[in-house]
């Protein structure tokens, strides 16, 4: 729908559906829908402007949106209807108010308010209202029943994997469960799953339910796992901070998240394992704590035939450390036994028990 000029706007068509109404009438109009000020207003604080009742407000407003309704087959109005239900129906019959606004209205806060009008007054859409859904209108060919089923099925799938997943492979898992739909496509599913309050996608566009960790992480801690285990390797710290900020967990929205804060959950949580030089992987990963020292000596326990090279040893250390190869040799050279031209093997008085001191070796 064109925006150019005032006339060719959603205000601009609000005052001209208004137009035969008093000018009383149009002003409660205004105020109620947030048209006069981008912010819809109480039928108490319109009252108190009027000094009406709350009661005389809400007659007004529904007289007039009556009014409107059987003036709905002028074509200016049908225009708008329209418009209207040919997004919604775009998307599956059903979408959430706010993404409709965005599409129809941008952020002009008049031109929403004049959208919600309309969208009250239209007669082939309605307002779902349910505690289980975002603020969410829907086209009268809405399928209810159909929406309530895929809703439940898309549920115990999540319950059954406890995970987050993909949105093609849980419309995959979709398809396999014995009750469902054939209409329901990858889009279809999409749409009817963006106003589900407990079914929400991850920052990574992950689906799950909303109150799992993985989905919503409330606390620093919760938000670094979350990106190491999308990440699936070892990060730096200042990149784990980085990322909080770029996928928006930061609560404050243009501030940067403090990097000094990440490093501290980092040291204080025993599921971050110290792999290197401010690097950083998760001990589901196999990392156990551990210096270069113990690295070295559980490489060697595991080495059943012998010496091993100065080569292998590095070879192995580097695969589970961030470190320089002169630290590995180091250590060889000091804490372990060498039997031959580069070839070590554990000290006759080796502890088998592996010290722990913040590093980490991968099992």
């Amino acid at each position: 729908m064109s925006k150019e000029g005032k006339s060719g706007t959603y205000e601009g068509f609000f005052e001209q559906v208004v137009h035969d109404l008093p000018q009383r009438s149009r002003e409660v109009l205004r105020r109620r829908f947030g048209i006069e000020s981008g912010e819809p207003q109480t039928l108490d604080s319109i009252g108190r402007q009027y000094g009406l009742t709350r009661e005389r407000i809400r007659q007004i407003v529904d007289n007039s949106i009556e009014s409107v309704k059987e003036a709905a087959s002028r074509d200016i109005a049908q225009k708008i209807y329209s418009s209207l239900e040919d997004e919604i129906r775009r998307r599956g019959n059903i979408m959430v108010e706010e993404e409709l606004m965005k599409v129809v209205a941008s952020d002009n806060v008049t031109e929403r308010g004049a959208v919600r009008f309309f969208l009250e007054t239209a007669k082939n859409i309605r307002y779902l209202r349910r505690k289980d859904v975002f603020k969410t209108v829907v086209h009268v060919e809405f399928d209810e029943q159909q929406w309530e089923r895929v809703k439940d099925i898309v549920k115990a799938i999540l319950s059954e994997v406890k995970e987050p997943l993909a949105h093609d492979i849980l419309h995959q898992q979709y398809r396999q469960h014995p009750e469902a739909h054939e209409d329901v496509d990858e889009e279809l599913l999409h749409h009817y799953l963006q106003p589900v309050t407990d079914i929400k996608k991850n920052p990574f566009g992950r689906w799950g339910m909303a109150h799992w960790r993985d989905v919503t992480p409330r606390g620093i801690r919760e938000k670094i796992y979350l990106i190491l285990k999308e990440h699936g390797e070892p990060m730096h710290f200042r990149e784990i901070a980085a990322y909080i900020d770029k996928y928006g967990l930061n609560k404050q929205p243009g501030k940067k998240t403090n990097v000094q804060t990440v490093h501290n959950e980092l040291i204080k949580d025993p599921r971050f394992i110290l792999v290197g030089r401010g690097l950083y992987g998760l001990d589901e990963w196999g990392y156990t704590p551990g210096t270069v020292r113990d690295v070295i000596t559980a490489i060697l326990k595991k080495h059943s035939g012998g010496p091993m090279k100065t080569e292998e040893i590095v070879e192995e250390v580097l695969k589970v450390r961030n470190v320089r190869k002169m630290t590995i040799i180091v250590n060889l050279n000091q804490f372990f036994k060498k039997v031959g031209r580069g070839l070590y093997t554990l000290p006759d008085d080796t502890d088998t028990t592996l010290r722990t001191n913040g590093d980490a070796y991968k099992k």
